[in-house]
């Protein structure tokens, strides 16, 4: 037995590891070499350069990476589905959770009827869409298609008791489900629970990403792998946060390496 917990604690402290290395520590990485600028001066150098140059008509002119940390616009925002609220983006997921009546046979082969708690994920999704960051000396556009979004408000936490007569469609503000045929008399009293996060317009935001001149447009997007980062925290606090989680992370890694390598000692004994 501490053979088994001896590997399962080796096996957690290699798992951390490598989640530290190629996810945490990367995020960390792209946090402290973009350096943050102010959008006006890099925008006038970039002008006058290519008024020197002229328009090449050819795509990444321009690749420099960027923290900038502005107020956000969108002339056509995402409507959230749930709580109807102007944003960036959001995520959306809305469950079922019911007791589930079934029957099993027992040990002596006698049916016995029994019931288990059970959650659906009846839907679940995000969407973003582009805007314009104004950092109060200029302004750009940013795309920030398959990103990270930290700092998220919710916008939907709500409960609510649905008994399976209350028909075949589900509605919450805007959102409409048609619930699946699985969902019957077995499988009640069904609670269904709505939650909603957004990054809205009322706050001010920063933005982590690679400035790049696609055809002559301007904009911040992702660069290769990585990803642009849109927060509602502060540069400092976002790599405040990360340097925490790198620390807990350390820990984790030691603790589970130092108390498995012992138990597989001791097994071994």
């Amino acid at each position: 037995m501490a053979i088994f917990f001896g590997v399962l604690l080796l096996i957690i402290a290699v798992v951390v590891f490598l989640f530290q290395t190629f996810s945490t520590k990367k995020h960390l990485d792209q946090l402290t070499s973009s350096g943050r600028q102010k959008l006006g001066e890099v925008l006038t150098a970039y002008r006058e350069t290519k008024k020197e140059l002229g328009d090449m008509g050819e795509e990444n002119t321009v690749s420099e990476k960027m923290t900038i940390v502005g107020n956000p616009s969108c002339e056509s925002p995402l409507i959230s589905p749930l709580g109807q609220k102007p944003c960036i983006y959001y995520e959306v997921k809305v469950t079922s959770n019911y007791v589930e009546h079934y029957q099993e046979r027992d040990s002596n082969g006698n049916m016995q009827n029994r019931t288990r708690n059970k959650t659906d994920v009846l839907e679940q999704n995000t969407n973003s869409t582009r805007f314009k960051l104004d950092d109060g000396t200029d302004s750009v556009i940013v795309d920030p298609r398959d990103g990270q979004f930290d700092g998220l408000t919710t916008s939907v936490d709500r409960s609510e008791v649905r008994q399976p007569t209350a028909g075949p469609t589900l509605s919450f503000g805007g959102f409409s489900l048609s619930l699946p045929s699985t969902i019957n008399a077995n499988q009640s009293p069904q609670t269904i629970h709505y939650q909603e996060k957004i990054i809205g317009l009322d706050r001010k935001l920063t933005v982590v990403g690679t400035l790049c001149d696609k055809m002559g447009e301007l904009l911040i997007e992702k660069s290769g792998k990585t990803k642009v980062i849109v927060s509602t925290k502060s540069p400092d606090e976002m790599l405040a946060e990360t340097e925490s989680t790198m620390k807990k992370q350390r820990i984790i890694m030691a603790a589970c390496g130092a108390i498995g390598l012992v138990l597989l000692i001791i097994g071994m004994i």
